[in-house]
């Protein structure tokens, strides 16, 4: 927070009008309870999973951010390479910083989808 200019900070920090959604978000997550195995074979633990008909190499993927680019320079390039070296689908928000088409020349094998808002 001392480092980072105050509105990039809020942005970043905040949610959307009254919070409503982090507010469940932050409920469900506290809801979870930790049940831990012991002694179980995790040699050859399968995280992959089918989304949409496509097998996904991880149960989950990188959701659209908006203004990527105001926190870091590289932006939504570095998440989507990211994305698809580890097999998980990156998701490009309608208030990106990246273009389209830039996303797809960084990561042709990704599964990249695109999030649109209609105003």
């Amino acid at each position: 927070k001392k480092r980072t200019p105050r509105g990039p900070f809020d942005y970043t920090d905040g949610a959307a009008d009254q919070e409503i959604s982090l507010n469940r978000a932050r409920k469900a997550f506290e809801d979870i309870e930790f049940q831990p195995h012991v002694l179980r074979d995790v040699s050859k633990a399968d995280l992959s999973t089918d989304l949409f008909g496509k097998s996904m190499k991880l149960p989950l993927g990188i959701a659209p951010t908006g203004f990527t680019r105001m926190m870091n320079t590289e932006g939504e390039v570095a998440a989507v390479q990211v994305a698809q070296k580890y097999g998980a689908p990156f998701c490009l928000s309608t208030m990106g910083t990246t273009s389209i088409e830039k996303i797809s020349l960084n990561a042709p094998e990704g599964s990249n989808w695109f999030q649109l808002y209609l105003w």
